[in-house]
């Protein structure tokens, strides 16, 4: 009987947030898989020159996480918010604000992050917080509260001395664009200007990635 509540709850869940429940699968399907496959060296990101020229790995940060902890944390605010979100922007836009939130995020590792990191999931719930901010905003709702609990995880990423608030600082600010994207979209042809204009926010980004491995040499 639980059983079958359960799956009947799961099935609600992922119809009526597609892009949240995938998400958090892909979260949590890549840390679970890292405990059985050597694939942490396969998607680790960062400003050594022996990282150069992988474009996987910078396209695929924002799925990577620090531990079985992080990512069930990283998974769950993704899902809470995207229950809310993911309605309001809609189920590509959600989860493409995602991944660019962690393609930003691998763009400043690649440029002045350590060596080698991951935890690139938080740096994507980074953004969609940021993303959700700036059409808060656009709509004169009150985002005091986003800007608080943003600076509040920020400062402490940096107390604890963990190096992925570097990237996290790139997810936010790619994040805030995207908003702005979706927030500022006229309502001629909205969609297809949405996706242009994200399509050349993820376009910047490779740019800048493969500058950084040019001038490295």
């Amino acid at each position: 009987m639980n059983q079958g509540l359960g799956q009947s709850r799961l099935q609600t869940a992922a119809r009526e947030n597609p892009a949240a429940v995938t998400l958090v699968a892909a979260v949590l399907g890549v840390e679970l898989l890292s405990w059985v496959l050597p694939i942490r060296q396969l998607l680790i990101t960062g400003s050594s020159p022996s990282l150069a020229w992988e474009f996987w790995r910078p396209l695929l940060y924002g799925f990577t996480s620090g531990g079985l902890l992080s990512a069930l944390i990283n998974g769950l605010v993704l899902y809470l918010i995207g229950r809310g979100l993911e309605h309001t922007l809609g189920s590509k836009e959600f989860f493409a604000l995602f991944w660019l939130s962690g393609l930003g995020a691998a763009t400043v590792m690649v440029w002045v992050g350590p060596a080698a990191a991951l935890s690139g999931a938080i740096a994507g719930v980074f953004g969609v917080i940021s993303a959700y901010a700036v059409v808060k905003h656009r709509s004169g709702m009150d985002i005091r509260g986003d800007i608080v609990l943003i600076t509040m995880l920020l400062v402490w990423g940096v107390v604890v001395g963990s190096s992925a608030w570097i990237g996290e600082v790139g997810g936010i600010a790619v994040g805030a664009v995207s908003g702005a994207v979706i927030a500022y979209a006229p309502l001629r042809d909205r969609e297809q200007r949405i996706r242009v204009g994200m399509a050349s926010i993820a376009a910047v980004c490779l740019v800048l990635i493969t500058l950084a491995w040019m001038l490295r040499g």
